[in-house]
């Protein structure tokens, strides 16, 4: 058995649902200033965003748990640690982890809109379940056998 560390900063998590909530805000062809300033994330709603990390922490986990071997988590950063199979593909890991982070972002900002601006929030959760898809895909993908020939 193999085993795939990921780590992930929580501040990298906030920044990116920032830039996210903003562009959409910006993006809005109708009322723009006004929703900017409805859809947007500050500062002062960083508790509502961790509470909305650690809801995606835990459906993460549920949806690994067959793979997960250790998992660990503090107001900094997230570490986890997966089983895969001695044959998996070494050249997916990073593909995994950023798969994984954009499962935490899609989760927090369909939360987010869910409050903000509900037409949004589906499109998210749909990009999360797909990303929790790809995965376990790629955790359960193995490389084929490789024969090796006598010269």
């Amino acid at each position: 058995m193999k085993t795939i560390k990921i780590s992930i900063r929580s501040a990298d998590l906030f920044r990116e649902l920032q830039k996210i909530t903003a562009y959409a805000g910006i993006k809005n062809e109708q009322d723009s200033n006004d929703c900017l300033d409805r859809v947007a994330t500050v500062e002062a709603d960083l508790p509502l965003l961790s509470r909305y990390r650690d809801i995606a922490l835990s459906r993460l986990l549920e949806r690994l748990r067959r793979f997960l071997v250790t998992f660990d988590v503090s107001e900094e950063d997230i570490c986890l640690t997966l089983a895969a199979g001695t044959s998996s593909d070494d050249s997916l890991i990073a593909s995994i982890q950023t798969d994984i982070f954009s499962y935490i972002i899609s989760v927090m900002a369909a939360r987010w809109f869910g409050i903000t601006w509900q037409q949004r929030a589906a499109g998210y959760e749909a990009d999360a379940m797909r990303h929790i898809s790809e995965v376990t895909a790629k955790l359960l993908y193995h490389r084929p056998p490789i024969r090796l020939r006598k010269s």
